[in-house]
């Protein structure tokens, strides 16, 4: 009843602003937030607004349902800053990418159980300095190992390959609290081939 009310109210235009909120959308979406919770309700948000939308209108826009979908995010969001550091929280939390809250929520519980840790906080280390690095270059999924320099560059490209797919894995069977601690292990070989190889080489080929 909560999420036809709200997908109602937006479609007649109702909005909250600033500290107006007449009608209490931002309560409803709170409300709808804590019963997902609750009832430990394993839905995908999106397909439930989209049902909502047709009945109240069919051939709804659909930049009006992520609306929606964004309104309930921004309010979980909000909820979630009693418990939880909001870089955790921008990092975890996307309805855009998954519209099921049970899964946000699993998502920054489990990466709150290694943040701040010396491996964590070393790997965000290097992942920023990578991104750095390879910002003004195209991406490329190829390795040719015939160009590579050092052991540490092949044994990087390795547990690349192996722990992508163990990761995807997990995120597929939302086993958060594996996949996360299956991220960690680049830490190591990652800061080995920073500290053999010489990264800005004149050799675009490499």
């Amino acid at each position: 009843d909560k999420l036809d009310s709200l997908t109602g109210l937006f479609l007649s235009g109702e909005r909250a602003s600033g500290s107006k909120d007449p009608y209490a959308l931002r309560r409803m979406a709170l409300g709808i937030i804590k019963i997902i919770i609750a009832e430990k309700l394993d839905i995908d948000l999106k397909e439930f607004i989209s049902l909502s939308a047709n009945l109240h209108k069919p051939k709804t826009n659909e930049s009006i349902e992520n609306e929606i979908l964004e309104f309930i995010e921004d309010r979980l969001k909000a909820q979630l800053k009693e418990n939880y550091a909001t870089s955790l929280i921008n990092a975890s939390i996307s309805l855009k990418a998954s519209a099921n809250i049970l899964e946000n929520i699993s998502r920054i519980e489990s990466l709150s159980k290694i943040s701040g840790s010396e491996t964590f906080d070393g790997l965000i280390s290097l992942y920023k300095r990578s991104k750095n690095i390879i910002k003004d270059f195209a991406a490329s999924n190829k390795f040719d190992e015939k160009l590579a320099q050092t052991n540490s560059e092949k044994d990087l490209n390795l547990v690349l390959q192996k722990l992508s797919v163990e990761i995807e894995n997990k995120i597929f069977d939302k086993d958060f609290d594996s996949a996360f601690k299956l991220l960690l292990e680049f830490k190591n070989p990652l800061s080995r081939f920073f500290d053999d190889n010489l990264v800005n080489i004149e050799d675009l080929s490499i």
